[in-house]
């Protein structure tokens, strides 16, 4: 993964630029953290467990909520530590109102609540797979994506700076069309790669 200044750089000399400061070191970050957030938003749609995050958080007994370790922009599952049962997503509304026992149903509400249903009869771990918000970024920071996502971000940078006030929709969609190539081997589900070597195999 990249620096993100060394990304920057890449920029600027991508950039025709007849006076050093048109754009600053801010603004140009600032294109870098908003392409970091479009990629960020197409992975979501096609290939989540890219930047997914998997954590165990503990329901304590008698509760009905547990608050996560971040803000998801998009849960993927939710299961029972003990048994490996998945529970079911449903509205706030529609959750259940029953009495004890081991959560079978549950509910995002507000930035990062995760409330369920039964309430738990005991201690139980929870098993929370999902999406977290796009990161926000500094200079020293690496890129969340995988060395082949520079180009397509530095690329985003470069249409920025030059369409500054051009409507985001509109170049979001013709940035997407225009590599779409690079985005979709970006973005490919890949099968685990198969290990050589000498069996006997186990299957």
């Amino acid at each position: 993964m990249t620096v993100l200044s060394d990304l920057l750089q890449k920029v600027r000399e991508g950039l025709d630029e007849p006076v050093p400061i048109v754009w600053s070191d801010t603004e140009l970050l600032h294109y870098l953290q908003s392409g970091v957030a479009l990629l960020w938003k197409l992975a979501v749609k096609t290939n989540p467990d890219m930047i997914a995050r998997c954590d165990v958080v503990t329901v304590l007994k008698d509760e009905g909520s547990v608050k996560l370790p971040y803000e998801p922009l998009k849960l993927l599952f939710a299961k029972r530590e003990m048994d490996n049962r998945e529970l079911t997503f449903v509205s706030f509304s529609s959750l259940p109102v029953s009495g004890q026992g081991a959560p079978l149903y549950c509910s995002l509400t507000g930035r990062d609540m995760l409330r369920f249903s039964p309430v738990a009869s005991e201690d139980t771990g929870l098993v929370v797979y999902g999406v977290p918000q796009p990161p926000v970024l500094a200079l020293e920071d690496e890129s969340p994506f995988p060395y082949v996502a520079d180009e397509l971000l530095v690329d985003w940078a470069l249409v920025k700076a030059y369409n500054r006030d051009e409507a985001i929709p509109q170049m979001e969609m013709q940035y997407v069309q225009q590599h779409k190539t690079d985005l979709d081997m970006l973005f490919e589900l890949r099968d685990p790669q198969v290990l050589t070597g000498q069996g006997p195999w186990v299957v």
